[in-house]
């Protein structure tokens, strides 16, 4: 078995780990969030070959301080993660879900006070339903609703978060 170490990828290299929102937060609505196009392809029947369902995730919401305690045990560097987009926007009213801003600001803190650097995904395959019951992506005002959200985004979190 071949071993290999921090060092041999030089100084610069940044040892990272990553998540994404569906995976971790699971889909459960709450704290405001709304459905997002894997909630509803999670709940079609035979959609996932074993039955298995993201509804929970690995509650990484409720657990998020053990898992990045966790990270910083294993000495990475920086924790990369993805922002729900429906958990900020719940419905086409553009109007932030102040409990999304909470969950996410609470996680950046913790994650800087492990002297870990958080970088942040802004998609990661999680387009609101609503957009998707509009067309999706091959609606242009999709678009127009990704160029406010990730707006919204960096206003809220550039002070303390370096990569988008």
């Amino acid at each position: 078995m071949a071993l290999f170490y921090k060092k041999d990828f030089g100084e610069n290299f940044i040892w990272g780990i990553s998540t994404s929102a569906p995976q971790t937060e699971g889909t459960l609505i709450n704290d405001g969030r709304s459905d997002s196009i894997w909630d509803v392809f999670s709940r079609k029947k035979n959609s996932i070959l074993d039955g298995s369902s993201p509804k929970t995730g690995t509650n990484f919401r409720v657990h998020y301080k053990a898992d990045i305690d966790l990270v910083a045990e294993l000495g990475f560097d920086n924790f990369r993660f993805s922002i729900s987009w429906s958990r900020i926007f719940p419905d086409a009213s553009k109007i932030i879900n102040p409990q999304g801003v909470v969950f996410y600001d609470e996680l950046i803190d913790y994650i800087l006070e492990k002297n870990i650097q958080p970088w942040i995904t802004l998609y990661h395959w999680d387009l609101p339903q609503y957009l998707e019951d509009k067309g999706g992506w091959v609606n242009r005002d999709t678009y127009e609703h990704f160029c406010d959200y990730v707006q919204t985004i960096v206003k809220l979190f550039s002070n303390k978060v370096a990569k988008f």
